[in-house]
């Protein structure tokens, strides 16, 4: 499966946050803070519509998956 590229952006930015130790939460919270603020808005768009294509498909499916069931019976 191909990554997104908010996943692949997403690890970039990971990478950024962790690479020395941190000292404590705020430390934390500051470096998650600035690598947000460098992730792409098209990305996370990208992403968003991404994830309601496959929620879209998935309820279908289980929508398709639950009638033919109660056929059944």
């Amino acid at each position: 499966m191909v990554q997104s590229v908010f996943c692949q952006s997403s690890l970039q930015s990971r990478g950024k946050v962790y690479q020395s130790r941190v000292e404590d939460v705020d430390e934390l919270g500051e470096r998650i803070k600035a690598a947000w603020e460098e992730l792409d808005q098209r990305n996370i768009d990208t992403a968003v519509r991404q994830w309601r294509t496959r929620l879209h498909m998935h309820v279908s499916r289980q929508k398709a998956i639950t009638f033919n069931t109660s056929c059944l019976e």
